[in-house]
């Protein structure tokens, strides 16, 4: 059961950041995009047959105020964008990693607060 809340959170929010970077392209007039880089990384996990990767259960989410990286030449950077990342805590991985500005983030915020709040009121 935990499995499957992992995966059906894991889609909501996917299917948010997709919806939100749909929403996201400039409009007319050359105004600017919102931020949100979004990155997947499948190293530690094996595909079925169906290309599918089917992530372990008790991952975790992590919500950070700034991503703090490292270059390929090992020097680090910081990107100040709020940071949700899924965390692979047995292999110190995060498979997920979605870094967004401000605006994205009370996005997301209110889409799932929105969510919550129907579920809690369907669960009555």
């Amino acid at each position: 059961m935990r499995r499957l809340a992992v995966v059906a959170v894991s889609l909501f929010v996917c299917v948010a950041i997709v919806t939100s970077t749909m929403r996201a392209e400039a409009p007319e007039g050359g105004a600017a995009a919102k931020s949100l880089d979004c990155a997947l990384y499948t190293k530690f996990y094996q595909s079925n047959e169906h290309g599918a990767f089917f992530l372990p259960a008790d991952l975790k989410w992590k919500v950070m105020p700034r991503y703090q990286g490292r270059n390929p030449d090992g020097s680090t950077f910081v990107d100040d964008r709020v940071t949700l990342v899924l965390q692979d805590t047995k292999r110190g991985f995060w498979p997920f990693i979605a870094k967004m500005d401000l605006e994205e983030a009370e996005a997301l915020q209110e889409m799932l607060a929105k969510v919550i709040a129907e579920k809690k009121t369907a669960e009555k």
